[in-house]
């Protein structure tokens, strides 16, 4: 509806807006979550006839079983309060209402008129819980019995499902009862004929996709993307062919599955996406299963769900919501997340190689280990990520970007330590108080990027090549590697550790001011010495800052 639309524009607005306070951030997508399933479950559409089919029956019930009981009660306490009356010859009032003091004339009571209403009083509930005890067994008796035909039904369809048909049969006519048995199993996916038929007929659509994958040859794609290039601290200049080779090969594969795909997995394929509201709910088990090239909905809920080393291989999930969804270990590669929300989803070890992730918004995740290479990363936002590398395992814990088209995106107040943007095409993008240890930007294109505030440690910047590339504030240590000839490198009120003066024809249009420290021994300097090295910087194509002018 345009109304549900409108608050869910309004509320993606309102998180954008606390983009800076990652608190507030996680606030807000707890919030879109709740608006997201809420949604779902109103546009499910239920309709006035089952509600009242459901409801009816129910109410009727309680209205019956409090009522009989009340009104024995009642006229119990009415007769004895008219025989108070006649025992003192005072006239009634009409103590409770005038309608029942009709029932009972003043005249004429005695205990035997309190007979009557004690016997409906005693009686009545206890037929009417016999009788509902009698109704509630029949029905029971009546849902197993039709539990039982419906279970047969589903064994029927599970068989010819699976395959499992008579030889005897033409091979297209058995792949015509494999396909209808397929969609067959929709009224139970959805729960039609009773919840506990989901789980198996989930279980079952979800073997046949493993099968389907196998078949088809998306294994052997598996396989090649579990050969990871290895990635030494000081980069290979061949790294990038490598990357390249692994893509070649995994296009050839995916051009074999192509012209194997039969029309079984085409109805397997439709049958989920059709369903895919109905079936990714979290009480069923998705673990390793395969998506392989799977379609889904615009805009599908897999919001908190456990997908640890799923296969999305090559699948379409544009805008789909993962958010603080369990992602460990699975593939995205070749697939489609433009616009996707992962937010702090965990990504460890994930795969996103070759994969479209423009306007992706990635914020809090843990991205320790995943494997971004070749992706597309046009206005991402990974603010707030987390990468947990260490020097002992850097190779498999070091997020990757080999290859990478970043633009236009943000890295504010993450950690990357070990990561690696090798051979990445990055412009106006933002680093913006992140952490970045042992980073390599080696072979990259930097364009028109900030590092504000950011802690940069052992910098590797070999054949890389920096245009407009703004480290105002940050503190900046061990640059390692030569880069290529670079222009406007601003470090105005930075910390510098490690860093050897420039040579000539380096750094060009670059900045630096007073408040930059261009040694780890600057605090202990004297005025002088501090003057003369900053001369020397200029010397070498750091001019005056234009935020503070000082003198040579």
């Amino acid at each position: 509806m345009a109304i549900f639309d409108a608050i869910g524009k309004a509320g993606n607005w309102l998180i954008d807006r606390c983009d800076e306070s990652k608190t507030l951030f996680k606030v807000g997508v707890k919030i879109r979550i709740r608006w997201i399933l809420f949604t779902r479950a109103w546009n499910e559409q239920v309709s006035l006839r089952a509600i009242i089919e459901t409801v009816t029956r129910p109410v009727v019930l309680i209205l019956i079983g409090v009522g009989i009981p009340l009104f024995g009660f009642f006229s119990i306490v009415e007769t004895m309060n008219a025989i108070e009356v006649v025992g003192t010859s005072e006239p009634t009032n009409g103590k409770l209402s005038a309608w029942l003091d009709t029932l009972w004339p003043e005249n004429d009571l005695g205990w035997s008129n309190l007979a009557q209403p004690i016997l409906v009083f005693v009686a009545a509930p206890a037929a009417f819980v016999l009788w509902a005890f009698r109704d509630f067994n029949a029905r029971a008796n009546l849902e197993n019995q039709r539990k039982d035909i419906n279970l047969k039904e589903f064994q029927e369809i599970q068989l010819r499902a699976a395959g499992a048909l008579n030889k005897s049969l033409s091979k297209k006519s058995r792949s015509t009862l494999q396909i209808a048995a397929v969609h067959q199993l929709r009224p139970f996916l959805r729960g039609e004929y009773g919840v506990s038929f989901r789980r198996p007929a989930w279980e079952l659509l979800r073997a046949r996709l493993e099968t389907s994958a196998t078949v088809n040859g998306y294994s052997t794609i598996q396989n090649l993307l579990a050969k990871e290039t290895r990635i030494p601290p000081e980069t290979r200049p061949d790294l990038m062919a490598e990357v390249e080779r692994q893509h070649a090969d995994i296009s050839r594969e995916f051009d074999k599955t192509q012209s194997q795909i039969g029309p079984i997995t085409k109805a397997e394929r439709f049958l989920l996406k059709d369903e895919a509201d109905r079936i990714f709910r979290r009480d069923l088990n998705f673990v390793t299963s395969h998506f392989a090239e799977q379609e889904f909905n615009r805009g599908a809920i897999c919001s908190r769900l456990d997908l640890s080393e799923c296969s999305f291989l090559g699948a379409s999930l544009t805008k789909a919501h993962f958010e603080e969804a369990n992602l460990q270990s699975a593939t995205f590669a070749y697939a489609d997340l433009s616009g996707a929300k992962l937010d702090f989803a965990n990504l460890s070890g994930a795969s996103f190689f070759n994969c479209k992730l423009d306007g992706a918004s990635l914020v809090g995740c843990d991205i320790s280990g995943a494997i971004f290479d070749r992706a597309s990363l046009i206005g991402a936002n990974f603010s707030y990520t987390r990468n947990c590398g260490d020097e002992r395992s850097a190779d498999s814990l070091g997020t990757r970007f080999i290859g990478a088209t970043v633009v236009d995106s943000k890295f504010n107040h993450s950690s990357l330590d070990y990561a690696r943007f090798d051979h990445a095409t990055i412009k106006k993008t933002h680093f913006d108080s992140a952490t970045l240890r042992h980073v390599s930007f080696a072979h990259s294109n930097i364009d028109q990027a900030t590092a504000r505030k950011a802690f940069i440690d052992i910098f590797y910047v070999k054949e890389c090549e920096m245009y407009h590339f703004d480290f105002t504030s940050a503190k900046l240590r061990n640059l390692k590697g030569k880069a290529k000839p670079s222009k406007m490198i601003m470090l105005n009120d930075a910390e510098l550790q490690g860093i050897e003066i420039p040579p000539h024809g380096l750094f060009s249009n670059s900045s630096i001011s007073l408040k930059t420290a261009l040694s780890a021994d600057w605090d202990r300097m004297t005025p002088e010495e501090q003057t003369q090295l900053r001369q020397q910087w200029v010397d070498r194509g750091f001019a005056r800052s234009e935020q503070e002018r000082f003198r040579g």
